[in-house]
């Protein structure tokens, strides 16, 4: 099913998404109680980030035994639901849109892989609370 984003933009947007898409500042923090679609909006607004230009967006959480279950999951959710065509290398942890844009996801198990990936346009967090200081430094 093809998805018009502008025409049904009331239906599968909250609030959270129109603050995400205004803000200048180098860091944003959505946070919240369970259910209150943190994940599900900020997955949205990465996704239409990608789809806006060419990116490449690293997605991290602190173990990578999570992302599949969680993250990966959810984008490949929405992206079905609006009819987006990807590529995923599962090995990898990497989606690729049709515009070339990535979504690259890592565990912070071992930091010192994450500092040698280059091109990286955006990070998203996920679960920050679940980091140590040092490791979002």
């Amino acid at each position: 099913m093809k998805i018009d984003l502008n025409k049904h933009k009331e239906e599968i947007f909250n609030d959270l998404i129109y603050s995400l898409q205004k803000a200048t500042t180098r860091w944003v923090l959505s946070y919240g109680g369970a259910g209150s679609s943190k994940s599900y909006t900020q997955t949205q607004h990465e996704i239409m980030s990608c789809l806006e230009k060419k990116r490449k967006t690293l997605v991290i959480r602190k173990y990578s035994t999570t992302l599949k279950d969680s993250c990966i999951a959810l984008v490949k959710e929405i992206m079905t639901q609006w009819d987006i065509e990807y590529s995923e290398n599962k090995s990898e942890k990497i989606l690729t849109f049709q515009n070339e844009s990535q979504m690259l996801f890592k565990g912070m198990d071992d930091p010192e892989k994450i500092k040698s990936i280059t091109g990286i346009s955006r990070i998203w967090i996920e679960e920050m609370s679940e980091l140590e200081e040092e490791e979002i430094d």
